[in-house]
């Protein structure tokens, strides 16, 4: 290809980096070893661990894989995480055959919706995983009580999606959406993406720790010794969380807007640190 011709075509934006993935595995992976799996800065042994990965882990996506035999490493993105994982600890990634309930006795509507649809049934399992790696985090006692309460709760929640086929759907799959990224934000699953101190009119502070994760954003936010998780949404055109009982934060650069009791006025903070 000509120089010419090769400037043009940038300039018009039709050259294209080559899509290493494309012909190189599939579109995802998910672990396979029982021990799990670390994603390193690089593909070596020897390199920074960023992440370690459980088995079962999925929808890694695919950025290409480089070597041959047990020298082959697979560039994955985990929930916004970049980086190398040996390839003999990956299998390629399949929607699930079955959620985690059984098919043949749903107890709800949504659950027999779930059943009928991929992607919801994907979702259900990925809150499986999720909910194991909590279990397996929590101590065995109180707190694993109040975790299969708050389950319960969830499920009654999802139930009431209504019977509507394209609402309900809809409603199930952010039902399940917003359980996940609530447990991985409050069980500190996935990885922060920044820390901002809020200093609000009342003389409080909040400290809030931000998650760009799958499958939605989020925050923690402590005052004091009370902890709270916040769910955002994505493409709403604002940034703004919500939280349990009404309580919210919302961002416009280094102010902010937060509901910490639903039976007070909202407060006013600013930012140490723009989020």
């Amino acid at each position: 290809m000509s120089r010419k011709l090769i400037v043009a075509l940038a300039a018009a934006g039709l050259l294209l980096a080559p899509a290493a993935h494309a012909a190189d595995g599939p579109d995802a992976f998910q672990v396979r070893s029982n021990a799990g799996a670390e994603l390193r800065s690089d593909k070596r042994i020897a390199a920074p661990v960023l992440r370690t990965l459980a088995k079962g882990d999925g929808k890694l996506k695919n950025l290409g894989c480089a070597g041959e035999g047990d020298d082959r490493w697979c560039r994955i993105d985990a929930d916004g995480v970049i980086g190398w994982v040996a390839a003999r600890q990956l299998v390629d990634y399949a929607a699930p055959a079955a959620p985690s309930f059984s098919c043949a006795a749903t107890r709800s509507a949504a659950e027999t919706l779930v059943c009928k649809d991929p992607d919801l049934m994907s979702l259900d399992t990925w809150l499986a995983s999720v909910l194991g790696e909590v279990q397996r985090t929590a101590p065995a006692n109180a707190a694993a009580a109040r975790l299969a309460a708050e389950q319960a709760d969830w499920a009654k929640e999802r139930d009431a999606c209504g019977t509507a086929a394209g609402e309900a759907r809809a409603c199930i799959a952010d039902a399940y959406r917003h359980r996940i990224a609530e447990l991985r934000t409050r069980w500190q699953l996935a990885a922060p993406e920044q820390t901002v101190r809020f200093t609000c009119d009342d003389n409080s502070e909040a400290v809030a720790t931000f998650y760009n994760a799958d499958p939605l954003p989020s925050a923690r936010i402590e005052i004091g010794d009370a902890t709270e998780v916040f769910v955002g949404t994505r493409g709403t055109g604002e940034t703004r969380y919500d939280g349990s009982f009404g309580r919210m934060l919302r961002i416009a650069g280094k102010s902010a807007q937060l509901i910490w009791d639903p039976a007070k006025p909202a407060l006013a903070c600013i930012a140490r640190k723009a989020p």
